[in-house]
């Protein structure tokens, strides 16, 4: 026999990489690459109907809802925390640019008061002269 299966052993030669974990059915079987746990799995598979045997795989699977919503908890705890961390430094920041902006603003106004009551002052004066002027007149 020289065909070769899907492993690339050919048949009815042992295959020195599988003979740790080579089938214990070889003659019985003819296989090559499983183990005798895999041949165990197959036939208790073939003794079980389909929907006991889906039962038992569906049974052996990890109900991880109580991990699912401890990590949510906790992402809404980050959340949280980020936000409230988020909120104190933007109102840090505007109360800090608000401050600046005030003293900007302050120096400013004081600018134009002060530019203001010149003007003012300078009108008085010639309001004055004119009314001198017309006084004089009449």
């Amino acid at each position: 026999m020289s065909a070769t299966d899907s492993s690339g052993v050919k048949g009815g030669e042992a295959d020195s990489r599988l003979s740790g974990m080579a089938c214990m059915n070889v003659a019985r079987t003819g296989c090559r690459g499983h183990d005798e746990e895999w041949h165990e799995r197959i036939s208790i598979r073939k003794h079980l109907p389909v929907h006991l045997y889906i039962r038992d795989k569906l049974g052996s699977v990890k109900d991880n809802t109580g991990d699912v919503e401890k990590l949510a908890s906790e992402a809404a705890e980050i959340l949280k925390k980020a936000r409230s961390e988020t909120t104190a430094m933007i109102n840090e920041k505007k109360s800090a640019k608000q401050s600046e902006l005030d003293a900007m603003y302050n120096a400013a106004k004081g600018k134009v008061t002060a530019e203001v009551d010149a003007a003012i002052a300078v009108l008085d004066k010639e309001s004055a002269t004119v009314l001198k002027n017309l006084d004089a007149q009449v």
